[in-house]
This record gives structure tokens, C-alpha cells and sequence, in this order.
């Protein structure tokens, strides 16, 4: 037995307890935190967008900005100017570089063409003649590259289509989850919503602790303010007929080296919850809470929110219409998801 080992021995175990609680943890936990901020500083701070990773990050996010904007209901002529141009540029930058995605750029084409067609029966004016003349030029030289088709862009189906998926092999089903903006008005019952939870809760949690709360609103007014604190679901927000603020109870998180672990419990709930309410027809869209304090704090008061809880994310929702405008969403290759170490 190490010296290490009798000495724990000698002391005893109230003591221990005591000075685990006011100084090894309370260390341990800033230590923790010391290492997550130097990694995050190191790999994504100090990286900044100079290289091809910054450049694909920026790039997949302008795209996907593009896509969301013509999946909605209601989509504003020109909407994006300043988010185009940065397509148009970061593209070429990546084409140009020594290194390239091939399927990131033919996404980028794609939802600039889709962008293209959408203003086809718009009468533009100057400005806006300068900004599709900057996309046809664009597209011109783009259709001598070879880009993969359907990447990018949107595509439309119908509730049936996604019922039909849902009602398949489990795989498809679950290929048949989008994020969805366009909602009916139909009202959603708390015995629907009661009953898409409870399948939630089947979700695994680390150790059984079940940390995850979940906060549902489902009156217009508060959903309408809620979603101007999130300020994310722009274009859309006044469709959502349910929002659910998924949370978890932080002291279910097994000591410091588990801190972290209620945003993984959550996220995996969530995606449960968002398949059970699909397969009640009820198409969810996630949206993310990444808030200063300030922020955070607005939306707890607004729904009593304890300060025991963290924030991870919100999910709003509302029942499919018969059919729906939805995001391409492309994905990137297995390959680079994927690494078998033998």
C-alpha cells in the first residue's frame, strides 16, 4: 500500500470530506476550466479565420444562413446582401487555395443559384442589379467547375412525404428530422406535448441522474418575447406554436470533472424530443442559447427560471403544414467525421 494510501487512512473521513469540499474541488474545478480556456484559445481564437478551416467555418455558416432565409414562409426579397458577398468571396478563396472542399463549394453554388432563382419574377433596383450581376458572373464561372449537384440550396416536401419516412426503417425515420420554419396555426394540446416528453425521457443520462428540465411555453405573447431575447428565429418566430427551453440541474453533475455533462444529457434529449414531436406531425427548429449573462438573465425571469439550472438550448416548434420549404443542410464527408484506430 503506497504512503499516499495510509496516510488517506489515518484521516478521517469527515475531514477528508471537508477539505474535498472547500479546496480540491473548488481547485479542481478552476483547473478544469484554466485548460478548457487555454484549448479553446489556442484552437479557435488564435487560429481566427486565416486558414482554410476559418474560411470553410465561415463559409458553411454564410450558406446555411442563405438557405434558412428561403426556407421561410414569408421570405424577404434581397434578404443578405453582406452575407452573398461573403459567399461569392470565401468561394473563390477556396477554390483558389491549395487545399479545397469540393462539397462545401458545390453547397455554396447551389445555395446561390437557389438564391438566383428565387429573385427571378423580382423587378430589382439599382443596387440590388449590381448584387445579381455579381451573382451571375459567379455563376458563370462556377458552371465550368465540377460541382456536385443537390447539395446545396433547398428542397420542398410534404407532411405525408415525412410520415411516410417516419413510418419506415429506423434509419429513414431518422433522416426524416430537418429543421423546420414554417408552421401551421394550429394550436398544440399539453396531452400532445406531455406525451412527446415522456418518449424524450427515455434518453440516457450519465449515471441515471436525469438532469434535464425542460421549460414550455405555449401562449402567443410569451413566445413572442421569449424568442426577441433569443433574437434567432427571425423570419419565423410569429409561426411557433410551442417553445420548450431545455435546462439542466447543475448540482446533478457529478463533481468538477463532470461540469460538463449536463450539455451532453441535454443535447440528447433534445434530439429525442425533437423526433417524438415529429412523429406527433410537430416540426421543431433548434435554436441555440450562446447568451451573455445579461441575456441569460432576461429569459429566466421571464419564465422563473431557477439559477440551479443551466441554459443549454431552446427548440420551437409547431404543427407541419401540408408542405414545407427546408434547408439542404448539406453534410460534410463521413471521412472526416469518421476515424477507425486500430
Amino acid at each position: 500500500m503506497s504512503i499516499k494510501s495510509n496516510i488517506r487512512r489515518c484521516v478521517p473521513r469527515a475531514v477528508r470530506d471537508w477539505v474535498w469540499k472547500h479546496f480540491r474541488a473548488p481547485f479542481n474545478l478552476w483547473r478544469h476550466y484554466l485548460r478548457d480556456a487555454m484549448r479553446f484559445w489556442k484552437y479557435n481564437l488564435r487560429a481566427g479565420h486565416a486558414d482554410n478551416a476559418g474560411v470553410e467555418r465561415s463559409l458553411r455558416m454564410c450558406v446555411h444562413i442563405i438557405e434558412k432565409g428561403l426556407s421561410l414562409k414569408n421570405t424577404r426579397p434581397y434578404f443578405g446582401r453582406d452575407v452573398i458577398q461573403r459567399v461569392l468571396k470565401e468561394t473563390e478563396e477556396l477554390r483558389k487555395s491549395s487545399y479545397s472542399n469540393p462539397r462545401l463549394i458545390s453547397s455554396a453554388v447551389e445555395a446561390i443559384k437557389a438564391y438566383r432563382d428565387f429573385h427571378h419574377d423580382f423587378t430589382p433596383n439599382e443596387s440590388q442589379k449590381k448584387l445579381l450581376l455579381m451573382i451571375d458572373d459567379f455563376l458563370a464561372t462556377s458552371a465550368s467547375c465540377s460541382c456536385q449537384g443537390g447539395l446545396g440550396g433547398t428542397f420542398r416536401t410534404t407532411r405525408t412525404e415525412l410520415e411516410r419516412k417516419l413510418g419506415g426503417p429506423l434509419s429513414e425515420g431518422l433522416r426524416a428530422r430537418h429543421s423546420i420554419r414554417t408552421f401551421s396555426d394550429r394550436q398544440i394540446n399539453q396531452t400532445v406535448i406531455d406525451r412527446a416528453l415522456s418518449v424524450a425521457q427515455a434518453s440516457p443520462s450519465a449515471c441515471n441522474l436525469q438532469p434535464v428540465r425542460v421549460h414550455v411555453a405555449t401562449n402567443r405573447e410569451m413566445i413572442d418575447e421569449l424568442l426577441r431575447i433569443q433574437a434567432g428565429a427571425r423570419g419565423f418566430y410569429e409561426q411557433v406554436m410551442a417553445l420548450f427551453v431545455i435546462a439542466y440541474e447543475v448540482g446533478l453533475q457529478i463533481g468538477p470533472r463532470s461540469r460538463n455533462q449536463g450539455y451532453i444529457d441535454a443535447g440528447i434529449f433534445a434530439q429525442s424530443l425533437m423526433l417524438a414531436l415529429l412523429n406527433e406531425q410537430i416540426g421543431t427548429c433548434p435554436l441555440n442559447w450562446a447568451q451573455e449573462a445579461s441575456t441569460d438573465a432576461k429569459l429566466r425571469s421571464l419564465m422563473n427560471i431557477p439559477d440551479s439550472q443551466t441554459i443549454v438550448m431552446l427548440v420551437a416548434g409547431g404543427y407541419l403544414p401540408e408542405e414545407v420549404e427546408i434547408a439542404k443542410s448539406s453534410r460534410i464527408p463521413l471521412d472526416v467525421v469518421r476515424r477507425y484506430v486500430e
